[in-house]
């Protein structure tokens, strides 16, 4: 969506008058989403405790991220300020946050449930942006599962399609186990049918396969 420039410069402005280290971790926070856990935060941004918290109490004095509700981490006061910070990652800096960001998650103990289903799709994502093709293929078929096996159809249909779209980027070898294109393909017009009732894509995907 366009961004009237007024409004994106404005947006950088607070960014860039935020001390050094600060900057740094709201640039860090706005790989992980508009939503930031403080535990998730500390272990990708790799700087000592005090130093973290400094940087955050900079960040929230210069009006960039408020105290979520729950005080379990922080927010980006606008979700455009989380986009104009992202925006300022270099490209090999993003592959690798988004990598440590995954690393992360997979790592904490797993939800059961929706909960469950969601941090998977998290993952999918986090790997889909670091460029790590084959992680993303086998993070995104989980998600898809996880999210059916809680009868959430929509979010393994969008699951199913990130799945689909690595599919060709992986080779054979490096695909998880038992999995075929076809039987991909079936189950993603089965959960576009009954997620989305979008019955020409779920038809497309059934030629196809």
């Amino acid at each position: 969506h366009a961004v009237p420039a007024s409004l994106r410069d404005a947006l950088v402005a607070r960014i860039d008058r935020l001390p050094q280290q600060a900057q740094a971790i709201a640039r860090i926070a706005s790989a992980v989403g508009r939503d930031v856990d403080h535990t998730l935060l500390s272990e990708i941004a790799g700087v000592p405790d005090d130093d973290l918290d400094a940087a955050l109490r900079a960040c929230v004095s210069g009006h960039v991220l408020v105290v979520d509700a729950e005080r379990r981490g922080y927010r980006f006061r606008h979700a455009l300020l989380q986009e104009v910070a992202a925006e300022e990652l270099l490209p090999g800096e993003r592959a690798r946050l988004h990598r440590r960001i995954a690393d992360a998650l997979e790592a904490q103990p797993a939800p059961g449930g929706s909960a469950g289903a969601r941090r998977l799709v998290e993952i999918a994502h986090h790997r889909l942006l670091a460029r790590d093709a084959a992680r993303g293929l086998a993070a995104a078929l989980q998600a898809a599962r996880a999210a059916e096996d809680v009868h959430a159809m929509a979010e393994a249909s969008r699951s199913y399609d990130v799945a689909l779209e690595l599919w060709d980027a992986v080779d054979p070898p490096a695909r998880p186990a038992g999995m075929d294109l076809p039987g991909v393909l079936e189950q993603a017009a089965n959960c576009r049918f009954i997620g989305t009732a979008d019955a020409q894509g779920s038809l497309r995907l059934l030629e196809r396969a």
